[in-house]
């Protein structure tokens, strides 16, 4: 349905251009998928064969690294962490302990604790130390028991995302999750062809989660790229025996909005190859590496543009391309074009670097 080539993680980088080029890329390959559905209550019903994901069918966890050289922060989020904690404070009832899953650096348990919450996570790249955060994966001990578990972003990167929310739930039933995910209307019609990534096994919207446990509460952020969910566990008295339409799901034919999306892909590829001037991708996580990657398979050596001066004078894996801070550049001598991986920056780069500033959604 749609298939692209990319690096195969989207958040690693190395000291040194040959070091990140010794790494694979990976192949993206979108399909509706098939899956058992289960009636979520102490029955265990099977409900048989539904539609129920879009996913990555080429998805190859050998190839996916969380090491030394992989690298998520999020210094630049508060107005995330506002948004979640929002969501938090009005949860009722009140909730006092909160865990967060796949917590990165563990910024927002510290946004947290400086609120009074009392709050814990884990993360195998943590690198912190904290006494409040595991460097580990998530295992249910007395530690990670909690009234809210937090996972930003973490579903989309599970093989079955279902069977570890039940597992949450089999340890601690009157919990509630919180948790978020992209939204793949805003990807389609917004061309990102860059979001999808190989380490995204799945895809999602909230109906899969209505069907399967009780919805407390979902909507998106202000972007509408992410969407959110509030969950509990389904009781059994309410558990009824529902499918999924996962094209109406996300409203039209799937099919064709994929391959509007490759041929969207293509045209952008095209255009830049017959760009004379220099091309400056403007991010170097997930977004910036897979366009970055596609331009070059095209012949064309971007320069990469981060903020964040952790991945600045590293290298991106599988390209091996140098991440470079926008305060080393001279705009105005480069006289090219700048492609915001995120289109939701476009304007802020434009106002205080540069003005030729294009975004996938433009092609």
């Amino acid at each position: 349905m749609f298939k692209q080539l990319v690096p195969a993680n989207g958040a690693r980088y190395f000291n040194t251009e040959v070091e990140a080029k010794l790494n694979p890329s990976a192949q993206v390959n979108l399909v509706i998928c098939e899956s058992d559905t289960s009636l979520i209550d102490d029955r265990s019903i099977n409900l048989g064969k539904v539609n129920t994901l879009l996913r990555n069918a080429d998805f190859d966890s050998s190839l996916i690294k969380f090491d030394k050289n992989y690298l998520t922060t999020s210094a630049c989020s508060t107005q995330d962490y506002k948004h979640l904690f929002s969501i938090i404070q009005n949860l009722r009832p009140r909730v006092d302990k909160i865990y967060e899953i796949g917590c990165g650096q563990g910024e927002f348990i510290e946004y947290l604790l400086d609120a009074g919450f009392s709050a814990g996570g884990c993360d195998p790249v943590y690198r912190g130390d904290s006494g409040n955060i595991e460097t580990s994966y998530y295992a249910h001990t007395p530690n990670s028991r909690a009234d809210l578990y937090v996972l930003r972003c973490v579903l989309p990167h599970l093989n079955d995302p279902f069977s570890f929310l039940d597992s949450i739930f089999d340890n601690n039933k009157d919990a509630k999750i919180l948790f978020s995910y992209p939204n793949i209307n805003w990807i389609l019609n917004h061309h990102s062809w860059g979001s999808i990534t190989h380490d995204h096994v799945n895809y999602f919207t909230e109906i899969e989660f209505r069907v399967r446990y009780d919805l407390v509460q979902h909507g998106s952020d202000s972007s509408k790229e992410w969407d959110y969910c509030v969950i509990q566990k389904q009781s059994s008295e309410k558990a009824t025996i529902r499918t999924i339409d996962l094209v109406n799901r996300v409203g039209g034919d799937l099919q064709n909005r994929f391959l509007g999306l490759q041929t969207k892909r293509d045209n952008f590829l095209e255009a830049m190859t017959q760009n004379k001037e220099k091309i400056m991708v403007w991010g170097a996580a997930g977004k910036g590496a897979v366009i970055a990657f596609n331009l070059q398979l095209c012949g064309i050596e971007p320069m990469i543009i981060d903020l964040d001066t952790n991945k600045q004078n590293k290298f991106l894996e599988c390209s091996g391309l140098k991440v470079r801070s926008p305060y080393q550049i001279d705009f105005i001598r480069q006289r090219g074009i700048i492609v915001a991986a995120n289109l939701n920056h476009k304007s802020w780069i434009q106002k205080h670097f540069f003005k030729s500033v294009v975004t996938l959604s433009e092609y």
